[in-house]
């Protein structure tokens, strides 16, 4: 789906470098917290969106779209009161689940108006957790995620299409959930995962 949003104050873009100076400005990312039934209600016109959220309420929310006289931008986060429980300080596990993603890409200049196609992306993810070394890995797809735990609390990095961008959530004992997203002037995503140790 294509979306379409007026960001430019007057004149055709003279140059290449001036559209991926504009693109550049007229394109973002970010966390932001849904509503506990994973909606966004404010801060985008939303093009694309989803949630995943299982039986415990657990979960996490996304949406892409734009804004008419700021650009375009995908935001995610975990939903509220989203927990894990206790996670071990040594061995390692394997956590299998699902992950969920809008992306903006295509996006180009025309005038005055900046253009890109919406769509979502969605597949089985496997991560490998080393609790002794704190680290959560793995990849699925386009999607790579380089995770680092601070007890219970996930932080790190993922890059989806080779896009590198920041991560946040959760892991326990007994499940991790995580939310990411990133941007330049050609590809913009959020999204997250939900994934219980097997």
């Amino acid at each position: 789906m294509r979306i379409l949003n007026i960001v430019i104050a007057g004149g055709a873009i003279a140059s290449l470098s001036a559209c991926n100076f504009i693109q550049n400005l007229s394109t973002d990312s970010g966390f932001r917290t849904p509503s506990a039934s994973g909606f966004y209600s404010s801060g985008i016109d939303i093009t694309r969106s989803g949630r995943e959220i299982d039986a415990s309420g657990d979960g996490f929310a996304y949406a892409a779209g734009g804004k008419d006289g700021e650009g375009l931008k995908a935001i995610s986060g975990l939903i509220p009161g989203t927990e894990v429980n206790f996670r071990p300080n040594t061995g390692s596990g394997t956590f299998t689940g699902r992950y969920e993603l809008s992306q903006i890409s295509g996006i180009d200049i025309n005038g005055d108006e900046i253009y890109g196609f919406a769509s979502n992306v969605s597949g089985a993810i496997s991560l490998n957790a080393d609790f002794e070394n704190d680290t959560l890995t793995g990849s699925a797809g386009n999607l790579t995620v380089n995770g680092t735990m601070d007890g219970r609390t996930l932080g790190g990095t993922v890059a989806y299409r080779g896009l590198s961008g920041p991560l946040r959530g959760l892991v326990g004992g007994d499940k991790t959930v995580g939310a990411f997203h990133g941007n330049n002037a050609n590809l913009i995503y959020a999204g997250g995962f939900i994934a219980d140790r097997e």
